[in-house]
C-alpha cells in the first residue's frame, strides 16, 4: 500500500497533561480529499508538557477506516505543528475518533490568523459535537449530546447574530417580490440562542423557536430576556422533539425557517423531515431554506452538519412545495461564504 506519512505533535502543559498509558488516537491526512483516518499515537513527556506524536499517512487506498474531515488550520505546510490547549479544555480520546479542542498554534510563520484563525475554531467545535453525540448514538439519548455541546460551549452554529442571508429576504425586494407575507405564525426549529427567532418577531411574526436542547432553550430565553423591552417580543421557546411533538401540529404556521436544523437531523430522518413541515404550515405558508453546508465532493454521511444542496432539500420537498427562490446570498458570514444557498418555497 502507498502511503504519503506527514508527523506532527500535539502539545499541552503539564497541568493538561493525560495519563501516558491511556489510549489515544490519531489520525491520517488525505491531500486528495482532505480526510483523515485514525491510528494510535505516541505519547512523550518532557519539562515543557506532554508531546503527542501524530503520523498523518495517506494509505493511497479507497479501503479507509473511520474518516473524518481535515481541519482548515492543517495546513501541513512546515513538518511540524504544535496544538496548545486551552486551560478549561482537554484532550479527549473516544474509541471511534480523536477530537482537537483548543487554539492552534503553528509554526509562527504559519499560525492562523484572523479569518483562518475562526474556521478553526469551527472546525474544532464540529469535531467536538461530533465526539459528544458519538457518545450518545441512541435516539432517546440524542438530546444528551447536544446538551453536552451547549454546556461546553461547543456551538459552531451559534453566530452571536441573526444569519445574513434571511435578512436580505426582509430588508430587500425578496419578501414582497414572493409574497411573503410580515405577520401570522413562524416557526424556528433547531433555534439555538434565539438569534434569528427574534429578527423574525421584528418582521411581524409570532415566532416559536424550538430545540431538542433543553440548554439552548434555557440560552435562548437568558438571550431573550437581555434584549431591550423584551417582554414586547412576540417570541416563546419550547424544548421538544421537532418530529414528535404533537404541539407543532395543533395550528399551521405561515413560515418555517430553517437554517442548520436539516444539515443536522440523521440522513434518514430527512424524507420525515419534508413529510413534517408539509403537516404543519398552512397551504400557501412559506419554508425558508438557508442550505448549509454546500462542500461538493464531501461524503454524504460526513456530519453533523452533513453536506447538503438544492437537490436534496428539492428531493424532500417536491411533492407539497413548489420552489419560488434558490440563489447564492448577497451577503454570508467570512465562515460561509461560497458553502450556502438561499431558497424559499410556498405550500400547495
Amino acid at each position: 500500500m502507498n502511503s504519503i506519512h506527514r508527523s506532527c505533535a500535539i502539545r499541552y502543559p503539564p497541568s493538561e497533561a493525560q495519563n501516558p498509558s491511556r489510549r489515544y488516537m490519531s489520525f491520517r491526512y488525505c491531500p486528495e480529499s482532505h480526510l483523515f483516518n485514525y491510528e494510535s499515537i505516541m505519547v512523550i513527556n518532557d519539562p515543557i508538557g506532554t508531546h503527542v506524536g501524530v503520523s498523518l499517512t495517506h494509505p493511497g487506498s479507497p479501503q479507509t477506516r473511520m474518516t473524518s474531515r481535515v481541519l482548515g488550520q492543517l495546513r501541513l505546510g512546515p513538518p511540524f505543528f504544535y496544538h496548545t490547549f486551552q486551560p478549561r479544555r482537554h484532550y479527549h480520546s473516544l474509541s471511534r475518533s480523536i477530537h482537537l479542542v483548543g487554539a492552534m498554534n503553528q509554526s509562527q510563520t504559519d499560525q492562523p490568523k484572523g479569518e483562518d484563525l475562526s474556521r478553526a475554531d469551527s472546525r474544532n467545535a464540529v469535531l467536538r459535537v461530533r465526539a459528544l453525540l458519538a457518545q450518545c448514538k441512541s435516539e432517546s439519548r440524542e438530546q444528551e449530546g447536544w446538551d453536552a455541546a451547549w454546556q461546553e460551549g461547543a456551538t459552531p452554529w451559534d453566530a452571536g447574530m441573526p444569519q445574513p442571508p434571511l435578512r436580505q429576504v426582509f430588508e430587500t425586494s425578496i419578501w414582497s417580490d414572493l409574497q411573503i407575507p410580515k405577520s401570522g405564525r413562524a416557526l424556528v426549529p433547531g433555534c439555538g440562542r434565539g438569534y434569528d427567532a427574534i429578527y423574525l418577531a421584528s418582521q411581524g411574526y409570532t415566532v416559536i423557536g424550538v430545540d431538542l436542547s433543553a440548554t439552548a432553550i434555557s440560552e435562548a430565553q437568558k438571550y431573550l430576556s437581555s434584549q431591550p423591552n423584551a417582554e414586547n417580543i412576540k417570541v416563546r421557546y419550547q424544548a421538544l422533539d421537532f418530529f414528535k411533538s404533537p404541539l407543532l401540529a395543533e395550528e399551521p404556521f405561515d413560515l418555517v425557517y430553517d437554517y442548520t436544523f436539516f444539515c443536522a437531523i440523521p440522513l434518514e430522518l430527512r424524507e420525515h423531515w419534508g413529510r413534517r413541515i408539509a403537516e404543519i404550515v398552512k397551504p400557501g405558508g412559506y419554508l425558508i431554506t438557508l442550505m448549509y453546508p454546500i462542500d461538493p465532493g464531501r461524503a454524504r454521511n460526513d456530519g453533523p452538519p452533513f453536506p447538503v444542496d438544492f437537490e436534496v432539500y428539492s428531493l424532500v420537498l417536491k411533492e407539497s412545495w413548489d420552489n419560488l427562490l434558490n440563489l447564492v446570498p448577497g451577503t454570508s458570514r467570512p465562515t460561509h461564504e461560497g458553502r450556502e444557498r438561499l431558497g424559499v418555497w410556498r405550500r400547495n
